[in-house]
């Protein structure tokens, strides 16, 4: 993902990596070693919510968030569920008000949203399946779920 001011931020291997905007490495943060942060479990996406200007990386059981310097804040959510548990997720994106929307295949292929103060505000449900799937929102601020892989 790319903040607004040209910084690209990758998750891989339970780390998150800084890199200007011609790709060079400028730092990284683990997951796993770094004090204060939450164990990885199962990291799988991250964004970068302009509204709060932050990265938030998505894990089962929660959301973390961290500076744009790659300094973890804090994090919030528990594993479940229920309407405002996170299950088993597999993407997160943001829109412009600061709502966080975190999609999940486990438990009912579905679709969380969260305001930016992390409260729960609704659950998008019961579609055939996004297994494998990108969220995003597009410039309208119009949810989009694309299938990886589908060719299409």
């Amino acid at each position: 993902t790319k903040d607004n001011f040209g910084y690209l931020y990758v998750l891989g291997n339970c780390r998150i990596y800084k890199l200007d905007s011609n790709g060079g490495f400028i730092g990284n943060y683990s997951l796993t070693e770094d004090a204060g942060a939450p164990s990885c479990w199962r990291s799988v996406a991250l964004t970068y919510d302009a509204y709060t200007d932050t990265i938030l990386v998505v894990n089962i059981g929660s959301v973390m968030k961290f500076t744009r310097n790659i300094e973890y804040l804090d994090e919030f959510g528990t594993f479940g569920s229920a309407d405002g548990d996170i299950g088993e997720p597999n993407g997160i994106t943001t829109d412009a008000n600061g709502r966080i929307y975190v999609a999940e295949e486990l438990y009912g292929n579905r679709v969380q949203i969260f305001t930016s103060s992390y409260d729960w505000v609704r659950t998008i449900d019961s579609w055939s399946a996004i297994h494998d799937t990108t969220i995003f929102l597009n410039v309208q601020d119009v949810l989009v779920l694309d299938e990886v892989g589908d060719g299409e």
